[in-house]
């Protein structure tokens, strides 16, 4: 029974999504939910190094652009088809970020997000000013989505299915890894690194597997932006979606699952339906982040579950 009840929630959580749908087919709807999804899971792999291990890392949202560009570029290059593209472009951006984290993993605190910084700019400049290969500030386009047997993956409805599908078990394999014995020692060597090293614990090792796991998640993003859009351009390697992605998780609540994932739903609302009414958009975004720093440091997630907690308590 108990182990029927932990599974009720997410369950229900997760058929929700599959349903939206019903709730509304409008096609702008839709690509708002999948960017949603998008920018959630970028902001997780964010979450896996900086809410979990402690590691400040910038080259998240570059990492999700790198991959989004390998299925472009190798596309344009080569016969293969999306899906054998998109195999390759996660494989080169696991591989990127196992080297981000190598460079990174040489220095320690406010030093990693540093280099963690300039490599982000590194892509985004290669992206922006190798015209002859990347489009430059143009981008690229005619990206191929994959097809899938007895239904067409450009009808709104049946591609949202596809990368909520996608979607919800990135969260439930991240979920696998909170709960693994990766994942706690990597909560072990946030809080007390030379502890664990002391007993006998690889904590170069253990944050490098975290960088390579969170590298997966976001190239898998970046992967279903590329095909979402059916174009990529050096705005999702830029600066500015790099602090969304770190808005997301402070304003959600670092360290949770679901955070992010209402940090996403929060922001992207915000840039989406907001921007249309008010053109100071950001302001009020800026607000309510200086509102949960001071009335919910924890984040959104962690301050509703305290006060249910309490409530229930009562």
């Amino acid at each position: 029974m108990k182990i029927l009840t932990s599974f009720a929630g997410p369950c229900l959580a997760g058929a929700l999504v599959l349903m939206l749908p019903l709730a509304s087919d409008s096609p702008f709807y839709l690509d708002m939910a999948v960017h949603i999804m998008l920018a959630a899971l970028v902001a997780t792999s964010l979450n896996l190094l900086l809410g979990l291990g402690g590691l400040l890392s910038f080259a998240q949202s570059a990492l999700a652009g790198a991959a989004a560009y390998g299925v472009a570029i190798a596309g344009q290059h080569t016969g293969l088809g999306p899906w054998m593209l998109a195999s390759i472009a996660v494989g080169a951006a696991v591989a990127l970020s196992v080297v981000v984290g190598i460079l990174a993993l040489r220095t320690s605190g406010l030093s990693i997000g540093m280099i963690t910084l300039a490599i982000a700019q590194v892509l985004w400049g290669v992206a922006m000013h190798w015209g002859s290969v990347t489009g430059g500030e143009n981008g690229m386009t005619g990206i191929a989505r994959p097809a899938l047997p007895w239904v067409d993956t450009g009808n709104p409805i049946v591609w949202f299915e596809f990368v909520a599908v996608c979607f919800l078990a990135m969260l439930c394999l991240v979920q696998r890894f909170m709960h693994s014995q990766l994942g706690r020692c990597l909560d072990g060597t946030r809080s007390q690194p030379r502890r664990m090293s002391a007993l006998g614990f690889d904590v170069w090792r253990i944050r490098l597997l975290t960088f390579a796991f969170a590298g997966l998640v976001a190239a898998i993003a970046g992967v279903l932006l590329a095909f979402h859009q059916q174009f990529i351009s050096p705005h999702a390697l830029s600066l500015g979606e790099t602090a969304e992605s770190l808005l997301m998780v402070i304003v959600g609540g670092p360290a949770t699952l679901l955070g992010p994932v209402v940090g996403a739903g929060i922001v992207v609302g915000f840039r989406v339906l907001v921007s249309g009414y008010i053109e100071s958009w950001p302001t009020f975004l800026g607000l309510l982040l200086i509102a949960v720093v001071l009335f919910v440091p924890a984040g959104i997630v962690p301050g509703l579950a305290s006060l249910l907690r309490s409530r229930s308590i009562r």
